[in-house]
């Protein structure tokens, strides 16, 4: 039985230019939720589409700006009902 204290990490090679990008960028407490919300993104974009959806991604027959452009609409209906 797997202990609770366990926790998985995700380990990605990246190139040393997107590394140093990454730090400038995003500061070290927000990469952990900005990296679990893209994992479950990607759980959930297989759930409903499968190997295919994740392949237009890797492929890049979809970009990560159409994902975020599509996605638009609603997180602006999002603010509107909250604030």
């Amino acid at each position: 039985m797997a202990s609770d204290s366990y926790r998985p990490r995700i380990a990605a090679e990246l190139r040393p230019d997107q590394h140093i990008r990454l730090q400038a960028i995003i500061p070290h407490g927000m990469q952990k939720h900005l990296f679990q919300s893209l994992v479950d993104g990607i759980l959930e974009l297989y759930d409903k589409g499968g190997m295919e959806a994740i392949g237009a991604i890797i492929s890049s027959h979809i970009s990560i700006q159409q994902l975020a452009a599509a996605g638009k609409p609603y997180t602006e209906k999002i603010m509107r009902d909250t604030y």
